[in-house]
């Protein structure tokens, strides 16, 4: 998978997941021993579990992504 297509596997992933407070799609982008830490001094956690403790603090998102930004096999 290129660059390209994996950014925007990750945004696919994330938009999907946020939409449906679903953790199945955003748990897919990430390895089985994957730890996420969404910000400075937060406990790390398996994607999924910080994906189900966000649902839980929220009624409603607007969610959007930036066009993701490529070169050769880096994406931002």
């Amino acid at each position: 998978m290129n660059a390209d297509d994996a950014a925007r596997r990750w945004i696919d992933g994330w938009t999907r997941g946020w939409r449906d407070h679903d953790t199945e799609p955003i748990a897919a982008l990430y390895t089985d021993d994957a730890v996420f830490v969404s910000a400075p001094n937060r406990e790390h956690q398996a994607p999924a579990e910080y994906a189900a403790w966000a649902f839980a603090q929220e009624d409603a998102v607007e969610l959007w992504f930036a066009e993701p930004v490529v070169a050769e096999d880096a994406a931002a």
